[in-house]
């Protein structure tokens, strides 16, 4: 069920933004971030994407020290990230063979499933990024991310998708132009969805009840009770010492 904290169309032109003022960077980032994935049959298409998208998250958060060298610099974060997209990968093309084959729902549920595990993916791997998480808890946080606004985020990594796509229709070569829009768009909304849970959780955190009596605990060290005076205790008299005739 959506929150309604997220737009669309607020995302989509703040990722325009970003893309028109740092379109040559972009483009050369993206270029040969896919070239040294095509030409290792994906098998580095972990680390470059985490590479890609610290630098795109850079440019997002308009830091001075976005560079082209950021592509290549989260060769630490291998295994997970080559984890990540080995998973979602195969669960995307295991569904894709299963529901290709019916007529028109088939195609329709394909083309949905491309814009959440688009999202999913990405998500996930700028949560290794920022969070140094593992493969199951950056799943876990990616979902937790999404989930507010799932269909919302399905049709935003759709429109994504499609309009990194729209290059290709200009005998392939435009593609060069447009496919580092998907990845602007998909760092945008982790941010938006980041600051937006992360305020969230703040304003709702729980408030600690006693189990037995369903009321707020209370630290007993907060409330100091008034010291009460202490009583006078009576003077001794003293034995009057007859005096001396």
């Amino acid at each position: 069920m959506s929150t309604g904290t997220f737009d669309i169309g607020i995302c989509f032109k703040k990722a325009f933004e970003v893309y028109k003022k740092n379109l040559g960077l972009l483009i050369g980032a993206s270029l040969v971030g896919s070239l040294l994935i095509s030409l290792t049959a994906g098998i580095l298409a972990g680390p470059i994407l985490a590479g890609l998208m610290v630098l795109v998250l850079k440019l997002v958060d308009e830091k001075d020290d976005a560079e082209f060298s950021d592509l290549f610099g989260r060769f630490d974060l291998f295994a997970t990230t080559f984890l990540l997209c080995l998973a979602w990968g195969a669960a995307f093309y295991a569904a894709s063979l299963i529901l290709s084959p019916i007529p028109f729902l088939g195609t329709l549920a394909v083309i949905v499933l491309s814009g959440a595990f688009s999202v999913f993916l990405l998500f996930a791997i700028m949560q290794v990024v920022e969070q140094q998480q593992g493969f199951q808890a950056a799943c876990k946080s990616a979902f937790e991310l999404l989930k507010k606004d799932l269909w919302m985020l399905i049709a935003y990594g759709i429109l994504a998708s499609l309009a990194a796509g729209v290059g290709a229709l200009a005998c392939g070569i435009g593609i060069i132009l447009t496919m580092p829009i998907l990845y602007v768009l998909m760092a945008v909304a982790y941010r938006h969805c980041a600051v937006t849970g992360s305020e969230e959780s703040s304003v709702d955190a729980p408030v600690e009840m006693d189990v037995k009596t369903a009321e707020p605990v209370v630290e007993e060290a907060s409330i100091v009770p008034d010291e009460a005076p202490e009583e006078e205790s009576p003077e001794e008299e003293s034995p009057v010492e007859p005096k001396a005739e």
